[in-house]
């Protein structure tokens, strides 16, 4: 009996250590974005960046700009990797008259 029990707190341990690593790793990655999830639409670039849609669009239009297009249609849907984003912000801001 004594051995089931021992085997069965090493595995809630092992499970628990588990959690709490995953878990870290989610509150670095929501720190580091601060708090936005992974991808962003234009849309919520653009309330981030607090500019509207047409400048927003412009911007994506930077060669540098981390930007992932559907397709090479203009209508194609965009999605930006936050945290690709962020970064590009604070190297880029002064050419668009952002604030960083």
């Amino acid at each position: 009996m004594d051995s089931f029990e021992n085997m069965l707190r090493k595995i809630i341990r092992e499970e628990l250590t588990k959690m709490k690593e995953e878990l870290k790793a989610e509150i670095v990655q929501a720190q580091q974005t601060n708090g936005y999830p992974p991808v962003i639409t234009v849309k919520e670039a653009k309330e981030i960046l607090k500019v509207g849609t047409t400048t927003m669009y412009e911007i994506t239009k930077h060669p540098t700009f981390p930007a992932i297009r559907t397709s090479d249609s203009p209508k194609a849907h965009i999605k930006i990797p936050t945290q690709k984003f962020l970064d590009w912000i604070q190297e880029h801001a002064h050419e668009f008259n952002l604030s960083a």
